[in-house]
C-alpha cells in the first residue's frame, strides 16, 4: 500500500511540474500570433490558386508522371495582320515537370530502361466550350477557336531529353489567347531506349509557336487557363 501511495504522489508531482512549466501567453504573444495568421492568408490563397491551376497525369504502367501548372501573366493587343483590327490578347505561362518515376516492379514494360521524349500533341481551346444540353443562356454562335498541334518528333522547347529512372525534366513556355479563359490538353510521345543507345541529350527545333505541356504518353491531362 505504501508503494502505491508513493507512485500516486509521484504522478501528482509530475502533473504539478508540467502545469507550472507551461508558458502563459501574454497579450504581446497573442498580437504576434494574430499578425502571423493574417500574413499567412495571402500565402494560403496563392497556394489554393496554384492547386486549382495544376493538373497531374500519372502513367503507372510506364512510370511517367507529368505535372502542369499554369498562371495568368498579362494582357495586351494582338495584331492578326495588316488591315485587320487589333484584338486584345491574354498571355498565360506554364511550367511542365516530367518525372520518370519508373514502374517499381509493377509489371510495366521496360522496367529500369531509359526513355527519351520525342514530341507532343496539343488541343488548345481559345474560349469556353459548352455542352449542347447545358448553359442554354449562353450564345453558342460565338464558338471557341480550337488549334491542334501534332508534333510527335520535335521535342519540347528544342530538346529531346533522355531520362533514367528517377530523373526529371522541367521547362516553361507560354500561350497567347484572345479570350480570358481557355484549355490545353494533350500528351507526350516517348520511346524506350537500350543503355547502349544512350549518347546524351538530343536536341530538336520547334516548328510551331503556341505552347506545349500536358500529359504523359498513354495518359491524357487538361489544364485550365484562367
Amino acid at each position: 500500500d505504501d508503494d502505491d501511495d508513493d507512485d500516486g504522489d509521484g504522478d501528482a508531482n509530475d502533473e504539478l511540474q508540467a502545469a507550472t512549466t507551461t508558458k502563459v501567453l501574454t497579450k504581446a504573444d497573442l498580437i504576434r500570433l494574430h499578425r502571423r495568421a493574417i500574413d499567412a492568408v495571402p500565402l494560403l490563397h496563392a497556394q489554393r490558386q496554384l492547386m486549382d491551376c495544376t493538373s497531374i497525369a500519372h502513367d503507372t504502367n510506364r512510370g511517367i508522371r507529368i505535372v502542369a501548372t499554369s498562371q495568368y501573366k498579362s494582357r495586351g493587343l494582338l495584331s492578326r495582320g495588316a488591315g485587320v483590327e487589333r484584338l486584345e490578347e491574354h498571355v498565360f505561362v506554364y511550367r511542365i515537370r516530367i518525372e520518370y518515376v519508373g514502374n517499381g516492379g509493377s509489371g510495366g514494360n521496360g522496367e529500369g530502361k531509359p526513355i527519351q521524349l520525342l514530341g507532343r500533341r496539343w488541343r488548345i481551346t481559345d474560349g469556353v466550350e459548352y455542352d449542347n444540353d447545358d448553359d442554354h443562356d449562353h450564345d453558342h454562335d460565338d464558338e471557341p477557336d480550337v488549334q491542334v498541334v501534332h508534333a510527335p518528333r520535335t521535342g519540347v522547347v528544342g530538346y529531346h531529353p533522355i531520362l533514367q529512372p528517377g530523373d526529371a525534366f522541367e521547362y516553361t513556355s507560354g500561350c497567347n489567347l484572345v479570350n480570358a479563359v481557355g484549355t490545353m490538353e494533350g500528351g507526350y510521345y516517348f520511346c524506350m531506349l537500350e543503355e547502349d543507345d544512350v549518347r546524351g541529350h538530343g536536341h530538336g527545333q520547334e516548328e510551331d509557336g503556341n505552347g506545349e505541356g500536358g500529359a504523359s504518353s498513354g495518359s491524357s491531362s487538361s489544364n485550365k487557363l484562367a
